[in-house]
C-alpha cells in the first residue's frame, strides 16, 4: 500500500487552510466553522441519553447507535492474549480504519468510535473518498493466520464512502469523517471508547499505544496492522531527547516515546491513526497521532526509537464537539 497521498496531504494543509480549503467534497471551509466549546449541562444530557435502552425512547435509541456505550465499545478478544511483538492479532484493535483516496490510494488510517464516524487527523479528512473497515494487511481483503495448527481468517474488507468531512476548527489536527451509511459491527469492526472519564485518562510516564500500517520503506507486499507501545512525556523530557523539538505550549499537543527495550517506531504514515489506552479490558482514544517530532513530513519517513513522537490531545472541548457533531449528525 502507498500512503504517499499522506505526504501531498500534510505539505498542503497549510495552503488549504489559507485558500478556502478546497477538495473534491464540501468541506469545513463553505459551511459555518464549527464551534469548541466547554463542558455544558447539554452535553453532559447526550452521555446520558446514551445509557437510556431503545425500548423506554426510540430517539435515544438513535443517539444511542450513535455514540456507543460501554457494552459495545473498546473491546477485543486479544485481551485475553500476550505478545511482545509489535505484529498485531487479526481482530486486534478493530477500530483501526483505512482512509482511501478517490483514486484508491490509500491515505492514512483512522478510528472508528461510532457505527457511522471515524476520527483522524485533519490531512487525512481533506481527500477522504471512502473507509475500509475490518483490515488486516494492506494487500489482503481477507488475511489468514495459523497459530497452534489452527488456521484463522478474518471477514471480507468492509467499503464504505465519506458522506461529508467536519472539523474541530481552522488550527485543529482533528477530523471527524460522516460514512454513507452505518455499519454493523463484527469481532473485526468494532467501536473504540470516547475517553469521557477523566479520571483513568494516562498521566505523564503512563504507557499508551498507537497503530497503523506505516513503514519506513515502500514494500510492494504490503503491510500488517501494528501495535506501537510508547510513554507520555513531558514537555521538558522530549526536549532532552531531541534539541530539535519544540517546547509544546498547546493544551491539546502531547509527545511520547518507545517503551524502554523495544525498538517501536512512529512513521508519518501513521499520521491520523489513534493513540489509546486500556482500563479494565477497555480501550479508548486519547488523542490522534501526527508524527515525529522534528515534523519531517518525508513520505516513509520514521522516527527513531528514541526520539518522540507527537500527537493531538482530545481535550475536554474537542471531546464535547465530537459528541455534539456526532449526535446531532445521527439524528439528521
Amino acid at each position: 500500500m502507498k500512503y504517499l497521498w499522506c505526504f501531498v496531504i500534510l505539505t498542503y494543509s497549510s495552503l488549504v487552510l489559507s485558500n478556502n480549503n478546497k477538495g473534491k467534497k464540501t468541506t469545513s471551509s463553505s459551511q459555518p466553522e464549527p464551534n469548541i466549546i466547554e463542558i455544558d449541562l447539554a452535553a453532559q444530557n447526550t452521555l446520558k441519553e446514551v445509557a437510556i435502552s431503545s425500548s423506554d425512547n426510540p430517539t435515544s435509541s438513535r443517539i444511542s447507535d450513535a455514540i456507543p456505550s460501554k457494552k459495545f465499545c473498546g473491546l477485543q478478544h486479544t485481551d485475553d492474549r500476550i505478545y511482545t511483538e509489535t505484529d498485531t492479532a487479526l481482530d486486534e484493535f478493530p477500530w483501526l480504519v483505512d482512509i482511501v483516496h478517490q483514486d484508491n490510494i490509500s491515505i492514512c488510517p483512522g478510528v472508528l468510535i461510532s457505527n457511522q464516524f471515524v476520527l483522524t487527523g485533519y490531512g487525512c479528512g481533506l481527500f477522504s473518498y471512502k473507509v475500509r473497515l475490518g483490515l488486516y494487511h494492506t494487500k489482503q481483503d481477507i488475511t489468514c493466520v495459523v497459530e497452534s495448527n489452527i488456521e484463522e481468517c478474518s471477514d471480507p474488507v468492509v467499503e464504505v464512502n465519506v458522506e461529508k468531512e467536519m472539523y474541530t476548527n481552522a488550527k485543529g489536527e482533528i477530523a471527524l469523517l460522516k460514512l454513507v451509511e452505518g455499519i454493523s459491527y463484527s469481532e473485526y469492526i468494532r467501536p473504540v471508547c470516547l475517553p469521557t472519564e477523566e479520571s483513568i485518562r494516562p498521566t505523564y510516564g503512563s504507557e499508551v499505544v498507537a497503530s497503523g500500517w506505516g513503514k519506513n520503506v515502500e514494500d510492494a507486499k504490503g503491510s500488517s496492522k501494528k501495535r506501537l507501545l510508547f510513554k507520555l512525556q513531558t514537555p521538558q523530557e522530549c526536549k532532552t531527547l531531541d534539541r530539535s523539538t519544540q517546547i509544546i505550549s498547546n493544551s491539546d499537543e502531547f509527545c511520547f516515546i518507545s517503551e524502554e527495550d523495544r525498538n517501536d517506531i512512529g512513521c508519518i504514515d501513521d499520521y491520523g491513526g489513534p493513540i489509546m489506552y486500556t482500563h479494565r479490558h477497555q480501550w479508548y482514544v486519547e488523542g490522534i497521532l501526527v508524527g515525529p517530532y522534528n515534523r519531517n513530513m518525508t513520505y516513509g519517513y520514521c522516527s527513531e526509537s528514541v526520539k518522540p513522537i507527537y500527537g493531538k490531545k482530545i481535550t475536554t472541548e474537542i471531546l464535547n464537539w465530537i459528541i455534539r457533531t456526532v449526535s446531532s449528525q445521527s439524528l439528521v
